[in-house]
């Protein structure tokens, strides 16, 4: 008879059961804060995700720019992937098929063949093409990417804007959803005269009227809210579609959706009705259109109650939490969990501090212009002075010497002169200098007064920005 190996658990004293908890805990709080600031919820300055920004950001660098210099949208998607956002090019698509499609608030891309809508998903990114829209270049005004932070890509070989200057509050136009670890976002559209009476109301230091209805991208109605929207950011609402009666035929046309529900959904729910004979799609594309929905009740029922008990299946609620981040870099950010009041109050804040930053980056060039027209203000009427040096030279160093001498002006300026002179001094007009001399100057004065009261360019950037969509 063979021996009984008894078999010993292994002993539990040599390792702690919680032993390895610290170093979970500090990975997935490093995760936790990467995802929060770099994936899942929009920056407040300009109100896009990273994989949003980037993909409008390689679309610039690209040329995609305006009707006529569009490019695949294929190629948007490989950029953005291969040089910012190597978190899988199905995102990006997705990102650039929402920021595309017709029905948003302020679309950034137009797109160019089946971008998709609420029932049929967008073609692959190869067969269509994109451009960046009017909105989306005013947020990529030169001067002001200029002043714009950027901060080293992924693996340090490009360089990216850590947000785009926009000139409008961004995240309250299309309305931005995001989920991470530990905390959500969720706002609603806002019209675009509401945002622009805001931002004129909060730079006025008057307080906001709150909107009574919001442009949801497919439609719906808001008939019942509750909770403080603009002083918390917590709202909560039921909404019903658009509906209307045929009598003649006996049917309830569905001309819109709620939020948060889909059609697959609303098909279920209304097939269920026991009046209902059927439930169709109609002219359905990919245009970007709201397309109707045709509820077909049997023979010899009510009809005024089946449409009533139609409609009561089409009511939806939806819980609306207003969240965003300021980042400064890679997993360094500021939460904010606010409402639309105070968030409008910070950024005003940050946007005239901008504009005045803006402004003193370009009253800079103009000055710099300026000046220059006026060194070839003096080289004309110096012009015998100046041939005389050039002959006379034995040495580059004593070249720059004279010129300065002649001219009265500093090292560098007299190098601009040497570098520029020979291939425009022929063409030089005195009277046409001083013409530009003037201008930037006046310009630059201009530009002067906005570092003292930015307010008012603020709102005229928000402005034009808004009839640009």
């Amino acid at each position: 008879m063979g021996r009984v190996t008894r078999h010993t658990p292994p002993s539990t004293e040599r390792i702690p059961s919680t032993a390895f908890l610290p170093a979970v805990h500090a990975r997935l709080r490093r995760y936790g804060l990467h995802v929060i600031g770099n994936r899942a919820i929009p920056d407040g300055r300009d109100g896009l995700k990273p994989v949003s920004r980037r993909a409008v950001w390689a679309a610039y660098e690209l040329g995609a720019t305006g009707k006529g210099k569009e490019q695949t949208t294929g190629r948007v998607v490989g950029d953005t992937f291969g040089k910012y956002h190597p978190h899988g090019d199905a995102a990006i698509a997705k990102a650039i098929a929402t920021m595309a499609q017709g029905v948003s608030a302020m679309p950034l891309f137009h797109g160019i063949g089946n971008f998709g809508n609420y029932a049929l998903p967008a073609s692959a990114p190869r067969y269509t093409t994109c451009y960046l829209t009017g909105v989306a270049m005013s947020m990529l005004d030169p001067d002001e990417v200029a002043c714009t932070e950027f901060v080293p890509n992924y693996d340090d070989t490009q360089q990216e804007p850590l947000f785009l200057p926009s000139p409008i509050p961004y995240i309250l136009m299309p309305g931005v959803e995001g989920v991470a670890y530990g905390v959500s976002t969720k706002t609603p559209p806002h019209s675009r005269g509401w945002v622009f009476d805001a931002l004129r109301r909060t730079v006025d230091g008057r307080g906001l009227v709150a909107p009574k209805q919001f442009p949801f991208r497919w439609g719906g109605v808001m008939v019942d809210s509750e909770g403080d929207w603009l002083g918390e950011g917590k709202l909560r609402g039921t909404f019903r579609p658009t509906v209307s009666a045929q009598r003649d035929s006996r049917t309830l046309v569905l001309t819109s959706l709620v939020p948060g529900r889909s059609v697959d959904e609303l098909a279920t729910r209304i097939k269920k009705v026991p009046e209902v004979v059927s439930f169709n799609q109609v002219n359905l594309g990919w245009d970007g259109d709201i397309e109707t929905f045709v509820t077909s009740f049997r023979r010899g029922t009510d009809y005024d109650a089946a449409c009533a008990a139609v409609c009561d299946q089409l009511y939806s609620t939806a819980s609306y939490n207003f969240m965003y981040i300021l980042r400064r870099g890679d997993g360094d950010f500021t939460p904010m969990q606010t409402g639309v009041e105070p968030f409008l109050q910070d950024w005003v804040q940050w946007r005239s501090s901008f504009v005045a930053k803006v402004a003193r980056y370009r009253e800079g060039k103009l000055l710099a212009k300026a000046r220059r027209a006026e060194l070839f203000v003096k080289l004309i009427d110096n012009r015998d002075a100046y041939f005389k040096a050039l002959k006379a030279a034995r040495t580059l160093d004593g070249l720059h010497a004279d010129v300065r001498r002649i001219l009265k002006c500093s090292l560098d300026d007299a190098k601009t002169v040497l570098a520029a002179a020979q291939q425009r001094l022929s063409s030089l007009d005195k009277s046409s200098l001083l013409r530009e001399v003037a201008e930037a100057k006046r310009a630059a004065k201009v530009e002067a007064d906005v570092v003292k009261s930015p307010q008012n360019r603020l709102l005229e950037n928000a402005r034009a920005s808004l009839a640009a969509a």
